[in-house]
């Protein structure tokens, strides 16, 4: 169901769709379960940049690289804001300065809610946090 959705519907961000090959279910009350299809997709790495000032993005000490946005493990994010004109216009996306995190466009989340799409977790950008930093005092 996903994937025809998402065929049918404009949005980027996605590629691949590589079959998943299910071994075994276990399941100790129903027998000769045939599981659905699973495929596995590419979230894009995008050219789209975290604004880490607006964000109030602070990282470990170390030289930030230009390409990546990094130079040490991320301690804390008060919020996400992507850098003006940086934004590269996927809809589902990888940002550099932020890996680990998949952010997703306003019309991904219609498309959730479109298709019932219940397993996708969604947090505002305004309301995205976390904070590892440590105060040395």
């Amino acid at each position: 169901m996903f994937l025809e959705s998402w065929n049918k519907s404009k949005l980027i961000g996605l590629s691949g769709f590589f079959n998943v090959s299910i071994l075994r279910v276990k399941n100790n009350r129903k027998r000769n379960i045939v599981p659905p299809r699973y495929f596995l997709a590419n979230i894009a790495r995008s050219r789209t940049a975290i604004d880490a000032k607006r964000s109030v993005l602070i990282q470990e000490n170390g030289e930030i690289c230009p390409e990546c946005r990094l130079g040490g493990g991320i301690k804390r994010v008060a919020r996400v804001v992507i850098e003006r004109n940086s934004w590269a216009g996927e809809d589902i996306f990888i940002a550099r300065g932020m890996p680990g995190t998949v952010i997703v466009t306003e019309y991904f989340k219609e498309f959730c809610e479109n298709n019932e799409i219940k397993n996708a977790v969604l947090i505002e950008a305004e309301k995205y946090f976390f904070d590892f930093y440590r105060s040395e005092n």
